[in-house]
């Protein structure tokens, strides 16, 4: 059973704890920790949820840009 030392320490994570819990998640180098407090979860779980979106995007507008910059290319040809 779980200290109400180790219980409040996962009920409190800082800004910073979060981001990067966020960004290991968001990465794959570390799993999601589900005895979190539920609030604490949701937040570590939204941010994951904006990392990877802004990844997906990022991604996406490079891909588009890449394809009209080798478009452009062979039109000049």
């Amino acid at each position: 059973m779980k200290s109400n030392q180790q219980n409040a320490a996962q009920s409190f994570l800082s800004d910073d704890d979060i981001r990067n819990l966020a960004g290991l998640i968001a990465d794959g180098e570390s799993s999601i920790p589900w005895d979190l407090s539920p609030h604490v979860l949701s937040q570590v779980l939204d941010r994951v949820h904006d990392l990877r979106r802004k990844r997906l995007v990022t991604m996406t507008a490079r891909a588009i840009a890449g394809k009209i910059r080798r478009d452009k290319e062979l039109q000049k040809e």
